[in-house]
């Protein structure tokens, strides 16, 4: 399943982010604070290396 997900920032409101995420079947956008997205990028990298581990187990 393609997904089609993006982060830009606004030029009207600095600080606010919109986060786009489109699978084809449901669009959905957010909008995000500074201190949100940083909160959001540490949770990704925490869940990439616990897959990067679990994948290392597997091996």
């Amino acid at each position: 399943m393609a997904v089609n997900m993006f982060v830009k920032s606004t030029l009207d409101c600095v600080g606010f982010f919109l986060v786009h995420v489109d699978t084809g079947d449901m669009m959905s956008e957010v909008v995000l604070t500074r201190r949100q997205l940083e909160d959001l990028q540490a949770r990704v990298r925490d869940a990439l290396a616990e897959d990067d581990h679990n994948r290392h187990l597997r091996c």
